[in-house]
């Protein structure tokens, strides 16, 4: 693992661990999803499967809400294709947090 992508997983975790349970409404939640499928270039049903994961869990309250942004802001700068970059540091992120997503897959390029 590169030094530069061991200090994005260890900041996200120190946001992680500064966070603290607050009230998501439906609207964050929809503009959530929203985002996610459109901005990572989401296409197939997987993609799109993991992404309803992610969003439930943060409606639920297991995930918070500043890991997925971190996730999300370190996969949006890859291109052509920022999603398999969102999948693997979201699972790597989460499991830090103690939520299961999935074991990491690899296939980010």
């Amino acid at each position: 693992m590169s030094l530069s992508r061991r200090a994005f997983l260890f900041a996200g975790c120190a946001i992680a661990g500064a966070w603290a349970a607050s009230p998501v409404s439906a609207d964050d939640i929809a503009n959530l999803k929203t985002q996610l499928q459109s901005i990572l270039r989401a296409r197939r049903p997987e993609d799109f499967a993991f992404i309803n994961l992610v969003v439930a869990k943060v409606d639920a309250g297991d995930l918070p809400r500043p890991v997925v942004n971190a996730a999300f802001n370190y996969a949006r700068a890859k291109k052509p294709y920022p999603y398999p970059y969102f999948e693997e540091s979201m699972k790597r992120m989460a499991r830090k947090v103690g939520v299961d997503l999935g074991e990491p897959s690899g296939n980010a390029p």
